[in-house]
């Protein structure tokens, strides 16, 4: 979407590197890590509410019915919220976001059917301190969100995750996975492949972060919610592209965004059944 009228687009430039010291059909062992840099130019939280607003675009495994359970307020110092009718508010040069740096760490390792993997990323927002109090906006010059998982799995058919393991030699999505080496696929008279999985996930969108903490003496208000998810899933691939999934989440602790308060403290309870077919 473009920026208020005669403003300047958005831009960002984003890299990621990952190293497999160890990498055979039964065992795994991968490092990672991304660094992202948006400057917001006269975007506004409209037209890129992924970055200025990111908490109304958030999903996580509560999330069902594109009903998200957190939600921050605009960071663009001005009345600007997601009706197209209301960024005319901002003027050319009104976004007080100066800069966006994302930061993200990864690992996986994997050992026959077993495997973890853990990802923690970061968000840290430079704004301009004259704007912030000429506006009365809320939250500080500094401004940090920050969310991590961790997961567990097991194959008990004995397939691997190394085996699905793409690197460069591939050309398709270095570092990443492909689908299930399936043993015994329905079509060959088996059973498919089985795998049970366990996952914890939390995310802070209460300015501050767990790593990068708010400064001493500077209150802000940007309260955009945190939560915590607990969840547990049995996934049955029962040939090559083929995948029914099935997931029991606990919203272990949610606290409020700033504009829900009625949410604060609510624990929801999801089951979720999918299927997905790709090729």
């Amino acid at each position: 979407m473009a920026p208020v009228a005669g403003g300047n687009q958005f831009w960002d430039a984003a890299a990621r590197l990952t190293y497999a010291p160890i990498l055979t059909e039964q065992s795994l062992l991968h490092i990672g890590g991304s660094l992202r840099y948006e400057d917001p130019n006269d975007a506004t939280a409209y037209s890129n509410n992924r970055v200025l607003q990111p908490g109304n675009t958030l999903k996580s495994e509560g999330n069902i019915l594109n009903f998200g359970l957190l939600g921050t307020q605009p960071l663009t110092c001005v009345a600007a919220t997601l009706s197209p009718s209301t960024q005319a508010t901002q003027t050319v040069g009104g976004n007080c976001v100066k800069s966006v740096w994302s930061y993200g760490g990864e690992m996986i390792a994997a050992y026959g059917p077993f495997s973890v993997q853990g990802e923690y990323i970061g968000m840290h927002y430079d704004r301009d301190a004259a704007q912030i109090a000429l506006t009365g906006s809320p939250g500080a010059a500094s401004i940090n969100f920050s969310g991590y998982y961790a997961y567990a799995t097991w194959f008990l058919t004995g397939e691997s995750r190394s085996a699905a393991y793409l690197t460069s030699a591939n050309y398709v999505l270095p570092g990443t996975f492909g689908q299930i080496k399936i043993i015994n696929p329905l079509s060959a008279g088996g059973w498919g492949a089985w795998e049970l999985a366990a996952r914890v996930s939390e995310v802070n969108l209460n300015s501050g972060g767990y790593f990068v903490q708010q400064p001493l003496g500077i209150s802000s208000s940007i309260q955009g919610g945190s939560q915590t998810d607990f969840t547990l899933g049995l996934n049955w691939y029962p040939d090559r592209g083929v995948r029914f999934m099935f997931n029991w989440v606990d919203v272990l602790q949610l606290s409020a965004p700033y504009n829900r308060p009625a949410l604060d403290g609510f624990h929801p309870q999801l089951f979720v059944a999918r299927a997905q077919i790709n090729w």
